[in-house]
This record gives C-alpha cells, sequence and structure tokens, in this order.
C-alpha cells in the first residue's frame, strides 16, 4: 500500500499519482527548505531525508507542508564538471601559425570581436589573429582534448606561450531552490576564505542567485591545492532556481596552461558547492 502524507488543507497526497510531482516544505527558525517527490516515492522518506538533511544544517524545524502537486522545477543531480576552458596563445611574429593539414578547415570569421580565422572541432575552439599574434581557444571541456588540438592544428615554433584565464564548471543540486530565501549566501558571506557580494537585478531575481567571490584567502588556497601562482582572481557563481549551478572562475594573468589545469581547481570549487548543498 503507498504511504500518504496528510496536507495541511486536508487533502491527501499520493506520489505515485501521474502528473506533476508532490513538494514538501520544512519551515525553520531561519529559511525554507523544499523538495519535489519523484514519481513512485514515497512522501514519508522524503520528508525523512529532508528533516536529516535541515537537522545536519543545524536548523529547527518548526512545521512541515506537503502539496499533491508544485509548480517548481527541477534539474536531475548531476555533480561537479569542467565545462568551457579559455584561454589564449600568444605567438612569435610570424605570417603563419597554422599547419597545412588543417588549412582547408581554416574559415573566416567576422563578429562583435573583429574580424579573424577560425579552425572548428568537437573538442574546442580556436580563434586566430588576423595579424596572427594570438589565437583564442574556447568552448573546450578538457584540457587534455585542448592540447589536443593546439597540437594538431597549430605549428609548434610559433608559439611564444600558453595561459589560461577562465575555467567554467557546473553542477546540478537534484533539487530546487527557492529564490525567496538568502540563508545560504548568508552563510557564503560569513566564511573567511573569501569574500562574497551579491549582484542583483530585476531580470535575475526570479531565476537565479548571482555571487561574486573575491579576495580569496592564500592559506585556504593552498589547503585546496591550488598554489600561490595559480590563485583565482574571483569566482562567480549562479544557482538556477532549478537546482543548476554554474561557477566561472577567472585566474590571474599569465597562468600557464598544462594537461590537467582544471584539476587545480576541483577542491576549491567543490567547497563552494558543499556550502550551497548544505544550506539550500
Amino acid at each position: 500500500m503507498a504511504k500518504r502524507a496528510r496536507l495541511s488543507s486536508g487533502a491527501e497526497c499520493t506520489p505515485s499519482e501521474a502528473g506533476p510531482p508532490g513538494e514538501v516544505v520544512a519551515v525553520t527558525t531561519g529559511p525554507r527548505y523544499v523538495r519535489l517527490v519523484a514519481p513512485h516515492a514515497s512522501v514519508i522518506d522524503t520528508v525523512t531525508r529532508l528533516l536529516k538533511h535541515v537537522e545536519a544544517a543545524g536548523l529547527e524545524v518548526l512545521e512541515v507542508k506537503t502539496a499533491a502537486r508544485s509548480v517548481l522545477l527541477c534539474s536531475p543531480e548531476v555533480p561537479l564538471y569542467f565545462s568551457n576552458i579559455c584561454g589564449k596563445i600568444e605567438h612569435y611574429d610570424v605570417c603563419k601559425v597554422t599547419k597545412d593539414a588543417v588549412a582547408p578547415y581554416v574559415v573566416a570569421q567576422s563578429d562583435s570581436f573583429g574580424r579573424a580565422l577560425g579552425v572548428f572541432s568537437k573538442h574546442c575552439s580556436l580563434r586566430i589573429s588576423k595579424a596572427m599574434t594570438n589565437t583564442l581557444f574556447r568552448g573546450g571541456s578538457s584540457s587534455a582534448e585542448i592540447a589536443e588540438v593546439i597540437d594538431h592544428a597549430i605549428l609548434p615554433e610559433t608559439i611564444r606561450q600558453i595561459t589560461v584565464h577562465m575555467i567554467v564548471a557546473s553542477a546540478r543540486l537534484g533539487r530546487p531552490v527557492l529564490m525567496q530565501e538568502d540563508f545560504f549566501i548568508h552563510r557564503l558571506q560569513a566564511l573567511p576564505h573569501w569574500h562574497c557580494q551579491r549582484h542583483v537585478t530585476d531580470e535575475e531575481m526570479q531565476k537565479y542567485y548571482s555571487l561574486q567571490l573575491t579576495r580569496f584567502d592564500a592559506d585556504w588556497l593552498l589547503q585546496m591545492g591550488v598554489p600561490p601562482g595559480s590563485r583565482p582572481q574571483s569566482c562567480l557563481l549562479n544557482v538556477c532556481r532549478t537546482g543548476t549551478i554554474n561557477l566561472f572562475v577567472s585566474v590571474a594573468p599569465g597562468v600557464r596552461f598544462f594537461v590537467g589545469i582544471e584539476h587545480t581547481y576541483t577542491r576549491m570549487l567543490e567547497e563552494v558547492l558543499a556550502v550551497v548543498r548544505r544550506f539550500t
């Protein structure tokens, strides 16, 4: 027999019924925590897991509410992964930077940044300046694959240095985030590891939170495995109401590119995510 949870309205919620998922909300001494009841899942199990989560955050539960239907959206849970690595190849004073084998695949580009030459692959794209002074790479999620593209397309004797300026990581909580609750923001702002500033615009308020982390503590970064030469300048943290999280790490100028550079920031980003996970 399916387990049932009594609603505050007096109706009953059967999670196995067809249609939108049910909703469970825990009202605490501070914020509210919400969970969606997955199809064919138990409301009682959902409530139990939610209560354990709230108590682990050090909060007292005042009331638990359930609803047979929910208008909230939620993306499936996904652990941290890297979605974009952006950097630059600086060239010597030359007239040609690409290998003959890729010449048929070099195309002219014209966009808001000006005119350039482009090479596209499934691993990343290369944007070569018309003056052949630099090549930008972007759209790659693996430094190993980016290195493979550079090795395949660019003449090695033309490369002065390769640096990285931004690394983007993403994750999904697997639960919705209430846009009316600022509790996890206050927790981020209270930590001594960084300075946290909130960015607010009218368009963003109903869609996602946008936070800028700067002034990272040097000792904490060392504990996270980030050496002084790879110190991040900032980390833009966007938390969507569907539970999707994007982190844009801007690194200090001149950080050398190497295979595996994205994993330098894994522990640091996981620490940021741990705070968001615990207090949402």
